[in-house]
């Protein structure tokens, strides 16, 4: 190795040009990488949903679940089959091991249900697969600034001319759009007009199929020949509308009006979106999974510029969600702290070199380093993200302390031996520091496959991150092997500057310790027995909280509730929100497609579907920091507008379903298992930190009635069961949709049925209607239809929920505090405490299982890496105490990153645990720095004690300049107050609190504690006499 040293020192031209040319690979292919905001990351669940609209929960199980069931049954990969039979249609959640590719399993699946036969009134299936590429990248809100264009007109027209626009960019992939609608008629049918007309609905819709036929375009045939026709110049007018003739079966023509109302309006009305009050639309731009989030947001921005009514103002645009204004604010975030803290470090190296050259030699080990690592993710396909940028910045830190070793050692060795070759001195100090460097970079490498390796939430978010470290630390130790030296020899001149040394500052500390064993050990033991206690006081989250200032506000109505109804709660928090002086905006979302949607691609089941009692609304403040106040507020007066609503007022930070939580109860039939979910939700309302899904709710939804013939007092009475077939028949027909042909564009007409004409008619008096109906008997007298049925609730449930085969019911909560570790121990405490029916038992998922399974992956994966750690320092040094007094380092720093964190109020999440892998790597780079020149001193016949104390002095210099270059290039990023990253604040707390107790005790414990393990050696004896 010496050899390949000394060559490239004296081809300094040549490593200038390979530096060169790494240099402009790396700016061309930075330049190049898709840019993204985060990683293509996959949820391992499909999710498939058919719609049956004239179905209920029992008719899809029986009709619909088991076809599709055996149609995927013998797919590749799949482990576990949800199926979730609802009245109206199916959602069915498939669930597939970590790493499997979720393409192919789209593929397969679409395969396989396409050979199932449904019956012909249910809808085909939609595949739903969550990635990241599934979330918006811009959403706008529109409101109307212009007395021309109103509700209608903003909803139906100018919704879908904008959404058609933004679809026809190049790279986008959907416009979901959000408070939508057509405008079009309405018609209501006054059914006992109708009747006494002697009409039916199947002549109202004969006579509607008759009256407006779809002739406006064709084809006019003669023999061969066929010519296009289109028909101009005759739209009926609403008045011609209302007039169109009704013919019974006698022959009698009446007039539409005579029995049903027609009216302009909205129709196909789905789901509702105002802003501050005003009716709104809500534009989510999605686009294609190989685009580029720049260049596609660059020209959305562009076409958006030029839509006229944008344009002319007769519309406001606010831009609700712009992740490409994100994502390059938070690279330039990044960057800018990355660059903050290498110019710190860079002062760091400066301070105790004392050494303009030595420190710009340092310096360019970054670019360089940086650079070809973004040559090689490139390469590999990694695109240019949020996790990679951040294993970049992280990496900073570490890429120069391999650099700082070599440095530090080639000017001790320069020193002492002076009346040498320089060529000669110098490749000598880099050889000697060879196997420490390559231990040091080979152990924090090893740190870093784990996170790649363990699977889960962990290796899905942050193996990018891993492996821009991984490569970083690659480069820079050949950069310190080889272009360091090599520059430094370049310019190696008798420098007579006098470098910081901490040798007589710490000998006296290090003296201290050796005669105080007993007292330093003692102190270390109780600093790391508190930081333990205060450990289990953290709270624990998933991803790190993000503080966006602003406030939640989900608002529950009782199932079944119509969407008018939610409306009228949601205009009534509005009213309160309209005078709140603290309040600077609000926007409301509700109603549901029924389709699968998610907030996050880590979604618990693949995601979810909305339900069309609850809405959604978020409030942005004047003053971010009176959040706390504004919802305490809140959470006392919203409950006060309605008994039978349940207002959930949180932080927006920790609202959706990334803090749901799932309880599954599961051991016995449905209605056990749903009597059981309505005992537990009742119980859990009293859980603070806790929002329960219908917790005020004890039905299973929209009332259900069950009609049963009585069939000996039919007979008896003489009456015929057509008769009484064909007045339930009445009721049961439904409103059959149409279009009218206007200018050649069809108009929608939404047709409902008035069967009781109390415009605020309930169930109750439907079906009261239906019981005073009346049929003959055999003697020609009317008999009521109560009179020969029973009318009543029908309690078969709403859903059936199974899993692989096996029932279960499920209760949803949300929780809305930050700790979520100790909301759920609250709830495992409750649950215990509940009687649940014989043979019930039930499990938790959702957020809190995602929180275990975290803690579980990342045990794992520290404790690989210690064994990881621990192979390669016992290939380094011989025996096992060396070895063991370099792993003394990591619980040293465990102290630190549990005190650091209760100082500055974090939590134990995702970032925090990857700090920690990181610090691992760090602290342990320092302890075999240190233990390599003890071991070397005492190959050379030192007595322990010289060798122990000549050597951790020796090494108190490169180890501080690189524990305090790690601080520095972190402390803007522990020190930044942005909540846009996955990487964030937590990580730089966690390695700075970590590195500052390791390096101390580096050199207080480590030396004490090796003294300890090698004194009763025999060779030590020998060594000492």
């Amino acid at each position: 190795m010496k050899r390949i040293i000394e060559g490239s020192m004296q081809r300094a031209i040549l490593v200038v040009v390979c530096m060169l040319l790494i240099l402009a690979w790396g700016g061309v292919s930075a330049f190049q990488m898709q840019r993204d905001y985060l990683p293509g990351i996959n949820n391992t669940t499909l999710l498939v949903s058919v719609r049956a609209s004239s179905y209920q929960a029992d008719q899809v199980k029986l009709n619909v679940t088991p076809k599709l069931e055996d149609a995927i049954r013998s797919s590749d990969g799949l482990m576990d089959v949800e199926t979730n039979s609802y009245d109206g249609g199916l959602l069915m959640n498939l669930y597939y091991p970590m790493d499997f590719d979720m393409k192919q399993a789209e593929s397969d699946i679409k395969q396989a249900l396409s050979s199932a036969v449904l019956p012909t009134d249910v809808g085909a299936p939609v595949i739903t697969r969550v990635t990241t590429s599934t979330f918006p990248i811009l959403s706008y809100s529109l409101t109307s600034n212009s007395t021309n264009i109103d509700e209608t007109t903003l909803r139906s027209s100018v919704e879908a001319d904008i959404a058609k626009q933004l679809k026809s960019v190049p790279g986008v992939a959907d416009v979901r759009v959000t408070g939508a609608a057509n405008n079009g008629y309405v018609l209501s049918v006054r059914m006992q007009d109708l009747m006494k007309s002697g009409l039916t609905m199947d002549d109202l819709n004969q006579s509607l199929t008759a009256a407006l036929p779809n002739w406006s375009t064709g084809k006019v045939s003669n023999n061969k020949d066929s010519f296009p026709l289109t028909v101009n110049g005759w739209n009926l007018t609403d008045q011609e509308l209302s007039n169109i003739p009704i013919k019974n079966k006698q022959g009698t023509n009446f007039p539409l009006s005579t029995v049903a109302d027609l009216s302009h309006s909205l129709t196909d009305i789905k789901t509702v979106s105002r802003t501050n009050g005003k009716a709104s639309i809500l534009l989510d731009v999605l686009k294609t999974p190989s685009s580029n989030i720049t260049a596609v947001a660059k020209l959305v921005k562009e076409r958006v510029a030029q839509i006229a009514p944008i344009k002319n103002n007769d519309v406001s645009l606010n831009v609700m969600l712009d992740r490409e204004h994100e994502l390059n604010a938070s690279l330039l975030g990044l960057v800018r702290e990355g660059l903050l803290g290498c110019l710190f470090s860079m002062l760091c190296v400066f301070f105790f070199f004392r050494n303009v050259r030595s420190t710009l030699l340092i310096a360019v080990s970054l670019p360089i380093s940086l650079l070809a690592t973004t040559a090689v993710l490139k390469s590999m396909g990694i695109t240019l993200n949020i996790l990679t940028v951040s294993g970049l910045i992280v990496a900073m830190g570490r890429i120069v302390d391999d650099s700082i070793v070599v440095l530090d050692n080639m000017y001790r060795k320069y020193q002492e031996n002076k009346d040498q070759s320089t060529l000669h001195v110098l490749s000598s100090a880099v050889k000697e520091m060879l196997p420490a460097i390559f231990a040091s970079t080979a152990t924090t490498i090893a740190v870093y496959v784990p996170i790649a390796m363990v699977g889960g939430v962990i290796s899905a978010s942050y193996s990018g991150f891993a492996w821009s470290v991984v490569i970083a630390l690659i480069v820079s130790f050949f950069v310190a092997m080889l272009v360091v030296p090599t520059f430094a020899f370049m310019g190696w001149r008798n420098d007579t500057s006098k470098s910081v040394t901490l040798e007589p500052m710490m000998k006296p500390v290090l003296r201290f310790a050796f005669s105080h064993k007993k007292w330093i050990t003692s102190i270390s033991l109780l600093i790391f027995i508190v930081a333990a206690i205060f450990a289990t006081t953290l709270p624990v989250s998933l991803l790190p909280t993000a503080n966006s200032g602003d406030v939640a506000i989900q608002i529950e109505l009782p199932k079944g509730s119509a969407l008018p109804e939610v409306d009228t709660e949601v205009q009534k928090v509005e009213d309160v929100l309209k005078v709140n002086p603290n309040v600077a905006s609000y926007s409301a979302n509700f109603g549901s497609t029924m389709m699968p949607q998610a907030d996050d691609v880590f979604d618990a089941g693949g995601g979810f579907i909305q339900l069309p009692n609850i809405a959604n609304m978020t409030v942005a403040l004047k003053d971010k920091n009176s959040i706390d106040a504004v919802i305490s507020d809140l959470q006392k007066t919203l409950p006060q507008l309605n008994q039978k609503v349940v207002y959930t007022v949180s932080n927006q930070s920790i609202a959706g379903d990334d803090k749901q939580m799932k309880i599954m109860l599961s051991g016995a039939d449905q209605k056990t298992l749903d009597d059981a979910a309505q005992l537990v939700r009742s119980k859990l309302v009293e859980v603070q930190g806790l929002s329960v899904q219908g917790a005020t709710d004890l039905t299973n939804g929209t009332p259900k009635y069950a009609i049963t013939l009585n069939r000996a007092k039919i007979e008896q009475a003489g009456v015929n069961i057509q008769d009484v077939t064909k007045v339930i028949g009445q009721y049961m027909i439904g409103g059959k949709d149409f279009d009218i042909q206007v200018d050649h564009k069809l108009i929608p007409v939404d047709m409902y049925i008035t069967r009781v004409p109390n415009t605020n008619a309930t169930s109750t008096d439907v079906f009261g209607a239906l019981a005073s109906e009346t049929v003959s008997g055999a003697d020609g007298h009317k008999i009521r239809i109560d009179q020969l049925a029973t009318i009543a609730p029908n309690q078969t449930p709403s859903s059936i929920q199974e899993r692989d085969g096996q029932s279960f019911s499920t209760v949803t909560v949300q929780i809305t505090s930050i700790d979520i570790s100790k909301v759920s121990s609250a709830v495992d405490q409750k649950l215990k405490s509940i009687a649940l029916p014989s043979g019930v038992t039930y499990s938790t998922g959702g957020i809190t299982e995602q929180v275990k399974q975290m803690i579980v992956d990342m045990s794992i994966a520290v404790a690989f890496s210690i064994l990881l750690v621990l192979l390669i320092t016992s290939g380094v040094f011989k025996g096992w105490r060396a070895p063991l007094a370099v792993l003394l380092s990591i619980p040293l720093a465990l102290s630190g990153v549990v005190l650091a964190l209760m100082l500055f109020g974090g939590e134990l999440n995702l970032a925090a645990l990857i700090g920690v892998l990181m610090l691992t790597g760090i602290v342990v780079t320092n302890g075999i720095v240190l233990i390599d020149k003890i071991e070397r001193n005492r190959k050379e016949g030192m007595a322990i004690k010289d060798a122990i104390m000549h050597g951790s002095l020796s090494r108190v210099r490169p180890i501080f300049m690189t524990a305090g270059t790690t601080i520095l290039t972190l402390l803007p990023l522990a020190l930044t107050h942005s909540s846009d990253t996955v990487i964030s604040q937590t990580l730089g707390i966690v390695v700075i609190g970590g590195m500052i107790t390791s390096t101390l005790n580096s050199f207080l414990v480590i030396p004490t504690f090796y003294e300890w393990l090698v004194k009763k050696n025999p060779k030590t004896q020998i060594d000492q006499s």
